[in-house]
């Protein structure tokens, strides 16, 4: 953080920590996020993309996070992923939406560059 100028750390903690917060307590509860396996990245080089390598590494640590009951959870940035982590069991939050436009939160930057995010659960 300290590497980061002070108009964007100050943007990174008065306004992206406080909406996406806020964002993810009402898509999925407070602490939840906390609480669950949380898919960080996951990439897959194109040869093998389509044949089943992401969810054979999802499945692992859905394997890992079964016994426990606990869930797992990805933000996402493209209307893609969404297709890609919902065919793999994950389903956008909240669970009483109404398609993707209903879950996403957006953020918009120092510069005005808006990114879109969607939150979604395996459990």
């Amino acid at each position: 953080m300290a590497s980061l100028d002070k108009e964007l750390q100050g943007w990174w903690l008065t306004t992206l920590l406080p909406k996406y917060d806020s964002f993810l307590a009402s898509t999925l509860g407070k602490g939840t996020k906390h609480a669950s396996w949380h898919l960080q990245t996951l990439a897959v080089d194109p040869e093998y993309q389509r044949k089943g390598a992401g969810r054979l590494l999802v499945n692992i640590i859905a394997d890992k996070a079964a016994p426990t009951k606990t869930a797992l959870c990805v933000e996402c940035t493209t209307e893609t992923n969404i297709e890609v982590y919902t065919k793999m069991g994950f389903r956008l939050m909240p669970k009483d939406n109404s398609g993707p436009e209903s879950c996403k939160a957006t953020y918009t930057g120092v510069k005005g560059h808006s990114v879109p995010m969607w939150v979604l659960v395996m459990d």
